[in-house]
């Protein structure tokens, strides 16, 4: 082995340290914001917790300490929870041949007098049923049962990306408060679907029922 050759192969083996290394930053980094987007905390927190880490001797090196990395950081979270998603979603069930159903939550809420509309699921996944957040739109002006249900629509549509053929094949069952049946919303949304109301079980849920009843 040459000079060279042994220079080449030293090289590389830096190169390949000096990566493991930076990875391993990147995922100390990446576990504390992660932290923070489960517990709901604010991206100004990240800035604090980031430098008692550097004190301590742990290698988080010298970039991406700041608020923006984990609003950065948050959006990269969503892509990968969507794309994971629309994959389960996709994938045919052995058990039946067919893609996994799944039913839509819907509830609103108002905020600095702007009011929104918070749009989930609830899937059975390795037989617990789990409930995710889709996405959430501003509603209009107008509230009444067609208008929600376009909203509810465009969530499942732009945001998660579900066609209407999906969510025909996939869509099973529907549940939300007093008002959204008070306004027919699940009416509107089967027909904006396209498919048959018999076909999805609607309900008011129980949380909702138990909030009035305490009240």
């Amino acid at each position: 082995m040459g000079p060279a050759h042994e220079w080449c192969v030293e090289t590389e083996v830096r190169a390949r340290e000096a990566k493991r290394a930076q990875l391993n930053l990147g995922l100390n980094l990446g576990r504390l914001a992660y932290n923070m987007i489960l517990e709901a905390d604010s991206h100004t927190r990240y800035e604090r917790e980031v430098s008692p880490l550097q004190l301590t001797s742990l290698p988080v090196s010298d970039e991406n300490h700041g608020r923006k990395f984990v609003k950065e950081f948050t959006k990269c979270v969503k892509q990968i929870m969507r794309r994971a998603m629309l994959h389960f979603l996709g994938e045919q069930r052995p058990q039946t041949l067919r893609r996994p159903v799944f039913a839509v939550n819907a509830d609103k809420l108002t905020c600095m007098r702007r009011t929104s509309q918070m749009v989930g699921g609830i899937m059975l996944v390795e037989g617990e049923f789990r409930s995710i957040f889709l996405g959430c739109l501003t509603c209009g002006v107008n509230l009444d049962g067609e208008h929600t249900a376009k909203n509810a629509l465009e969530v499942l549509e732009r945001m998660v990306g579900l066609s209407k053929a999906r969510l025909r094949e996939q869509w099973v069952s529907f549940a939300a408060d007093g008002a959204y049946f008070s306004t027919r919303v699940e009416v509107h949304l089967a027909r904006l679907v396209g498919v048959s109301l018999d076909w999805i079980l609607a309900g008011w849920d129980d949380a909702h029922r138990l909030e009035l009843v305490v009240n």
